[in-house]
C-alpha cells in the first residue's frame, strides 16, 4: 500500500470545526502526514452579497471574501496552536464556489 502523505480535512469554520480538525489532526500525527484544510466560501453568499451591494448598501463581494478568508485564517492559526501541531504541516485552502465541486476538485488535485 502506498505511504499516506496528506489528509485532507473540509471545515466550514462553524462550532464543531475544531473537533473535526482535532480529530483529523490525531490521524494525521499517526501517518506522520501533512494536513490541507479546505474550506469553501459559497458563491450563493457571494452573490447575495452583491445583490445588497446593487441596492446602494456600502458592502461587496471582494470585502466578504477577503474578509472571510482572513477570518477563517485567523481561526486555524488559533486552533493549530490549541491542537499542538507543527503550523509548517498545515496548508490552508480556501476557495470561492460550490463547495460540492470545490473540494472534490481539491481532493483531485
Amino acid at each position: 500500500m502506498d505511504e499516506i502523505k496528506r489528509v485532507m480535512v473540509a471545515i466550514g469554520f462553524s462550532d464543531y470545526s475544531e473537533e473535526i480538525l482535532s480529530y483529523a489532526v490525531k490521524m494525521t500525527k499517526v501517518l506522520n502526514a501533512d494536513l490541507v484544510v479546505a474550506s469553501v466560501i459559497n458563491s450563493r453568499d457571494v452573490e447575495a452579497v452583491q445583490s445588497i451591494s446593487a441596492m446602494g448598501y456600502d458592502v461587496d463581494g471582494e470585502h466578504y471574501v477577503s474578509g472571510i478568508r482572513a477570518e477563517r485564517e485567523q481561526k486555524l492559526e488559533a486552533f493549530v496552536k490549541k491542537l499542538n501541531f507543527p503550523a509548517e504541516k498545515v496548508r490552508l485552502i480556501i476557495r470561492v464556489g460550490n463547495p460540492i465541486d470545490e473540494l472534490l476538485k481539491i481532493a483531485v488535485k
